[in-house]
């Protein structure tokens, strides 16, 4: 017999975005080619299936974000963005850790370092 996950407290949740603009290419080349940098023939609001697709898409973000938003009200919730993330990271990563552990400031602390030290990396594994 299967066991069935164990419930779980949530006391704070980070929320990563991303400019749907961005996904939707994403989610099709994913979708169509199993790849998310396969490059099509031709611009993909052009195919039959990018009208459809689209509407199934927003609908579902749509939905998942108003739950989140929701539940935003009784949990703690950071919002970034993923552009953020890949575009300024170190102090993306660092607002992110702050809010993790209630901080005001990493400053000094082993986990400032860690960040400067992977984020200074130059995004080698991007």
């Amino acid at each position: 017999m299967a066991q069935s996950h164990a419930k779980m407290t949530i006391e704070k949740r980070i929320c990563i975005v991303r400019n749907p603009l961005d996904v939707i290419p994403s989610f099709l080349s994913l979708f169509y080619t199993t790849s998310h940098s396969a490059v099509p023939l031709k611009p993909w609001n052009t195919f039959k299936c990018w009208d459809s697709h689209t509407k199934v898409f927003t609908d579902h973000w749509d939905k998942y974000h108003d739950r989140i938003r929701e539940e935003a009200k009784r949990v703690p919730t950071y919002y970034c963005t993923y552009e953020q993330l890949i575009l300024d990271p170190v102090p993306s990563m660092t607002q992110m850790f702050c809010f993790l552990m209630g901080v005001d400031s990493l400053k000094g602390t082993i986990l400032e370092a860690r960040i400067l030290e992977i984020c200074g990396k130059g995004h080698e594994g991007h």
